[in-house]
């Protein structure tokens, strides 16, 4: 009776320790499902600890003050800060069905893009806030800014005299295969919005 519980014992702990092994997969052959960055997930009204007065009246992000953590190039630093255009849900790029939102850009001297678009009207899928995490570059040459998405979409931005910032739909539509395959199946912006940089 001993030996069996105690091999009864030996197997409950090797299966124990397998399941807690990440290289442990329980069907040899199945992939691991995709993983999902939290860059890619919506941040709706439910979370908690934000209000949308909260998201809407003040940056939600790290202060673009903070140039103790810069990796960006000292060219790029000047280009660091809050960006903000108001769009019309009208346009089927930001997702609404009336009113407008506000589409907010903040580039960090870390390399980082916080985006999001604080919906002010009727949302089609409910959400207040869709909330996306980037990278950016300045890109000296062709003086633009560059936001490289997680899904490999490139963004770009003309910059004007006052440092603000301009759509470039073209190079948008069709500077990459990655880029024209996304906005063949979602919608790309109405207009070359042009973004205003915060004074703060």
């Amino acid at each position: 009776m001993a030996v069996h519980c105690s091999k009864w014992l030996w197997g409950i702990c090797c299966l124990s320790l397998a399941a807690c092994d990440p290289t442990f997969n329980s069907q040899e052959g199945e992939e691991a499902q995709p993983f999902t960055p939290v860059a890619d997930l919506q941040v709706t009204e439910d979370v908690p600890s934000k209000r949308l007065s909260e998201v809407a009246g003040q940056p939600v992000f790290p202060s673009a003050k903070d140039a103790d953590k810069a990796v960006v190039p000292e060219a790029a630093l000047a280009y660091v800060g809050r960006y903000q255009v108001k769009i019309s849900c009208e346009d089927a790029y930001v997702k609404c069905e009336t009113g407008t939102a506000d589409f907010i850009l903040t580039l960090l001297p870390d390399g980082t893009a916080h985006r999001s678009i604080v919906y002010l009207g009727r949302v089609m899928a409910g959400a207040q806030m869709n909330y996306h995490l980037d990278y950016w570059m300045y890109d000296e040459t062709a003086h633009q800014i560059i936001v490289h998405r997680s899904n490999g979409v490139e963004i770009f931005y003309d910059i004007d005299d006052t440092q603000n910032l301009r759509m470039d739909l073209e190079k948008i539509a069709t500077v990459s295969t990655v880029n024209q395959q996304y906005f063949s199946r979602n919608p790309l912006p109405a207009h070359a919005y042009y973004l205003e940089k915060s004074a703060d």
